[in-house]
């Protein structure tokens, strides 16, 4: 939606999907990376890893991950999971995601 090829130099902003009963391994696994995101829950939900702590993150919820903050989702449930989501700065163009089971 918004990136460095409109022109942005602070943030992007697009829309992701995690398709239904997308367990460990298939969705989004636990990270982290020098920026910060925020993701807003347009549809669905996710069980959420966040700093080590399990969370349940349902439809209109906001969640902030602060710099180099571990993250990661799961989404076990029967429909899409679908959110709005900010990163800034805008990401280096490499080495931007580190994975701690990979460490």
């Amino acid at each position: 939606m918004v990136d460095q090829l409109l022109g942005a130099q602070h943030h992007t902003v697009f829309v992701c999907e995690i398709a239904p009963k997308s367990g460990p391994g298939r969705a989004a696994k636990v990270h982290y990376h020098p920026f910060e995101e925020i993701y807003y829950f347009t549809s669905g939900g996710m069980r959420g890893t966040l700093d080590g702590k399990d969370e349940v993150i349902e439809t209109g919820d906001l969640v902030w991950v602060g710099t180099d903050g571990t993250h990661g989702f799961v989404n076990e449930r029967a429909e899409p999971a679908c959110w709005v989501e900010v990163q800034s700065p805008i990401p280096p163009t490499s080495d931007a995601f580190f994975f701690p089971d990979d460490d």
